[in-house]
């Protein structure tokens, strides 16, 4: 079939044959090529996905920086509830101490009944406060809020003991009245000086410490930024590097196409063949 078209259409045998041969590489070289791109591809994306993969662990992030993360963030939590008690505190003693005017004021009018529901008042806001737990922020100072509470703003001598008085009759006169408030507002002083102290130690600490978590944060996402462009020029490289494989494929097939056909006709045009040569025998 072959030689009857050569010699129809005067192209000598042997080129049309080399020529049929080269044409047929093709569809034989692209299904080839094909199915290694599909594969590189799919170990392409395979490398990508554990790239990726490993931009969510942990580890990427120095260990150090993530336990002082944690630990500054324990701390500074710490700090926020020290010091919403303490100004609870705070307050309270400065509710208490007009309390206690509002007690002299029903003392020396003799109404005692308002003098006992200014005292239960002042026994509420008592039982309102809060014992800080200093321990956790490095805060160790007490402020006798703990012995308030235990033992009462106002006290009574019950039989040589002090105690917590509760109403009016608790108390054996007016004058032992007027030495338990003395006695009162001496404590809210002490406690008032010691708590504001503590107030401002805390808002010292705590502004230290939101600087040192900021930074910290910002060293964390520093560092994540860095690995996600180290991962994302990783990929690209990789991307690069299949791209660069399969061009340099597809070119060497191209190139050896080219020098097969070059080939074909040099040996097997006439004008390149010396007279005698054997090669005349399939032209």
């Amino acid at each position: 079939m072959v030689g009857e078209a050569g010699i129809i259409s005067g192209v000598p045998f042997a080129k049309s044959f080399a020529s049929l041969g080269i044409q047929a590489q093709r569809p034989a070289f692209e299904l080839q090529f094909n199915n290694l791109q599909n594969a590189l591809i799919d170990r392409l994306n395979k490398k990508i996905d554990e790239a990726n993969e490993d931009l969510e662990l942990e580890n990427n992030v120095d260990i150090f920086l993530r336990n002082k993360e944690k630990e500054l963030v324990r701390f500074h939590n710490s700090l926020q509830d020290f010091t919403f008690d303490n100004s609870r505190n705070i307050n309270a003693v400065g509710e208490l101490a007009t309390q206690l005017d509002d007690l002299s004021t029903a003392l020396d009018a003799g109404d005692t009944e308002t003098f006992d529901q200014v005292l239960a008042k002042i026994n509420q806001i008592v039982g309102n406060t809060k014992v800080t737990n200093g321990y956790t922020v490095g805060i160790y100072i007490s402020d006798g809020i703990n012995e308030i509470r235990r033992d009462g703003l106002l006290q009574f001598d019950n039989g040589g003991t002090a105690e917590k008085a509760t109403k009016y009759s608790d108390f054996a006169d007016d004058s032992e009245i007027n030495v338990a408030i003395t006695n009162a507002l001496a404590k809210l002083s002490l406690s008032a000086e010691i708590l504001v102290l503590k107030g401002e130690s805390v808002e010292g600490l705590r502004k230290q410490t939101s600087t040192n978590l900021n930074s910290t944060i910002l060293q964390i996402k520093a560092a994540q930024t860095a690995n996600k462009e180290a991962k994302a020029e990783e990929i690209a490289k990789l991307r690069d590097e299949y791209s660069q494989l399969l061009n340099v494929i597809s070119l060497a097939f191209e190139t050896s196409n080219t020098l097969a056909k070059e080939l074909s006709s040099t040996l097997f045009s006439p004008n390149n063949v010396p007279p005698g040569s054997t090669l005349n025998l399939f032209l």
